[in-house]
């Protein structure tokens, strides 16, 4: 998630603020992102990692407030 998603979600924030701000946003080629990703070598998790009921339990949590 951390080297998709985020960088991802980043860049997209970004040009809905300088939407917002009047200012003209980056021209963000997605495509060259994903397909530069999928060429990446990382190794990721196959098992999760911590407590995941109580991780979850937190975020139900947090959404009820």
């Amino acid at each position: 998630i951390s080297s998709y998603y985020l960088p991802r979600w980043k860049i997209f924030f970004s040009d809905q603020s300088l939407l917002l701000k009047g200012k003209n946003p980056h021209l963000f080629d997605y495509d060259a992102f994903e397909e530069a990703w999928t060429k990446q070598k990382d190794q990721f998790p196959t098992e999760p990692s911590g407590n995941t009921l109580s991780i979850a339990q937190e975020i139900i949590n947090s959404l009820k407030k």
